[in-house]
């Protein structure tokens, strides 16, 4: 009697403890997003490790996924989930294929207005976006629409898309203004802009600039960071760059004043005192198109 009474206790412990996943045939997760769909997604008689198990490894996949395939990815001998296969998309990617965005442009927020995520569709429903003149950087209202051969639900929200552009950043800090810029100060990195041309791209330039401003280790250098500095001085013998459509060449003048890179200074020929106008290029070197 004692070992049959053990025998059911046993059983009603492991029936307690088993853990039963029941998801929609098609999940659209928004990134960073918390669950809080409990029909897409619904847990019965799991604990929270079971729980958080489940969606730690769900959340980073993508595509069409067996459930059985899913199950040797985790610790889920007690797991059991109703669907033989599920469809897990991110909805930010999803969108973005959508509105056939620029291979620099990205969806990097998703507002769904309180609507339960992940969303959830059954088989026979597709899903739907409108949103209009979706194709630059920016915040823009949109509608998805879920349909089916019986009815059609619609869901309102908002999207922003960013550009996605290489920065530099500060490898230390700069200490002072003034501190005359070098390529070696930075790394490249990645980030999404509203306004790229906020931003200084290229390291080969910065050697015609310096701070303005102390800047802190990781700093994403922009433009208003940095000022030229004159890389054609008053009174100094300047080379000269004469280029036309068929031909280059070279000669020699006085500066009448400094310059930074791109302005236009004055110069004065040395054999024929005339005077004439280039714009600096580089250190010491002025440019005239013809």
């Amino acid at each position: 009697m004692t070992k049959v009474f053990f025998f059911f206790i046993t059983l009603l412990s492991l029936k307690s403890f088993s853990c039963e996943v029941n998801t929609a045939d098609k999940l659209f997760f928004v990134k960073d997003t918390q669950v809080t769909n409990e029909q897409a997604l619904n847990f019965k008689g799991c604990s929270s490790e079971q729980k958080d198990e489940v969606l730690s490894i769900i959340k980073t996949l993508e595509g069409t996924i067996h459930t059985s395939h899913l199950k040797k990815m985790g610790n889920f001998s007690d797991v059991t989930f109703t669907k033989t296969r599920i469809q897990i998309t991110t909805l930010n990617q999803y969108l973005r294929e959508k509105l056939s965005l620029e291979s620099d442009l990205f969806i990097t927020n998703i507002n769904t207005n309180g609507m339960p995520l992940p969303l959830g569709l059954n088989q026979d429903e597709t899903l739907q976006l409108k949103c209009f003149n979706c194709k630059e950087p920016g915040n823009y209202a949109m509608n998805l629409e879920i349909q089916s051969p019986f009815n059609k639900r619609t869901k309102w929200g908002q999207l922003k898309i960013q550009r996605k552009i290489q920065v530099l950043k500060l490898k230390d800090e700069i200490r002072v203004a003034n501190e005359t810029l070098s390529p070696s100060l930075f790394e490249k990195a990645f980030i999404f802009a509203d306004f790229p041309s906020k931003y200084i791209k290229d390291a080969k330039e910065l050697v015609f600039y310096k701070a303005n401003r102390s800047l802190s280790k990781g700093h994403v250098l922009l433009r208003t960071d940095i000022v030229p500095q004159n890389i054609v001085q008053r009174g100094q013998d300047t080379q000269v760059i004469i280029k036309t459509k068929h031909l280059t060449l070279t000669g020699a003048a006085s500066a009448l004043r400094s310059g930074s890179i791109g302005q236009m200074v004055e110069l004065r020929n040395k054999k024929s005192k005339r005077t004439f106008s280039a714009k600096v290029v580089d250190f010491n070197k002025v440019m005239v198109e013809l």
